[in-house]
This record gives structure tokens, C-alpha cells and sequence, in this order.
């Protein structure tokens, strides 16, 4: 048995008290809701590399980097609604655990809300309130 699978076996034998599950219900509120507002910060960034793309007529680059701009934050603002979606409704942490490992690779403001998504979903109390929702469902 390998550490990893260690730590699991011990956090499934911890007792989580309703203040901590309180406490995490609230954290993943704010989280959900520091993703939708990430996500409006990325399609102010698609917009922008829109009008990059519809004024980059004189040069080829700057229409290509736009392009790709465009699709990337357009992708990533969808990944981070259905996140947001996943994590008021509690189900997929994996889903929410991986987004919030790719957002440290958006700057500042991504890998700040990738930072604290990573900290809040390992938590214990999370962890339980994600399992209560998947046994509920």
C-alpha cells in the first residue's frame, strides 16, 4: 500500500464536524462564484482577441494569434462555468480538482484562484461534502 493510499484510508476514518462542513459549504460558494467571475474576465479576453482578429487584417500574425486566443479563452470560459455549475451542485471533483490544476497555468489572476481551488478541494470537509452529494444523487 502505497502513501497515497494511506492517506486516503485515513481520511475516510475521519470524523468531520458540521461547523467544518459548514465552513467548506461556504468556501465552495465562494469558489463557484470566483469561477463564474474568472470566466467573465476570459470572455472579456476572447472579445478582445476578436477585435484583434477583425483589425488584424492588415498582418497575418497578429489575425492567427488573435484566432488562437479567441478559441483558448473561449474554451477555458466554458471549462470554468462548468465548473462553477459542478461545484454548486457538488458532483465531479476530479473535473473541478483538474481545472484548477490547468488554471495555474492562466496568469495572476488564474493561477491565484488555481492556487486557492487547490487548497479548498483538498480539504477534508470538501472531500466529504463532495462524497454526501454523490451518495445522495
Amino acid at each position: 500500500m502505497g502513501l497515497i493510499e494511506q492517506r486516503g484510508v485515513i481520511l475516510r476514518g475521519l470524523a468531520v464536524s458540521n461547523t467544518q462542513l459548514a465552513s467548506g459549504r461556504q468556501l465552495l460558494g465562494l469558489l463557484a462564484f470566483l469561477h463564474y467571475v474568472l470566466a467573465g474576465f476570459a470572455v472579456a479576453i476572447a472579445l478582445l482577441m476578436l477585435v484583434l482578429v477583425l483589425s488584424g487584417l492588415h498582418s497575418i500574425v497578429f489575425m492567427l494569434v488573435g484566432l488562437a486566443g479567441l478559441l483558448i479563452s473561449s474554451l477555458f470560459t466554458v471549462l470554468l462555468v462548468m465548473s462553477a455549475q459542478r461545484m454548486g451542485r457538488r458532483s465531479d471533483y476530479w473535473f473541478s480538482l483538474l481545472l484548477s490544476c490547468l488554471m495555474l497555468v492562466y496568469m495572476l489572476f488564474g493561477t491565484l484562484l488555481g492556487l486557492f481551488s487547490l487548497v479548498v478541494l483538498c480539504q477534508g470537509s470538501v472531500r466529504q461534502l463532495y462524497k454526501t452529494a454523490a451518495v445522495k444523487s
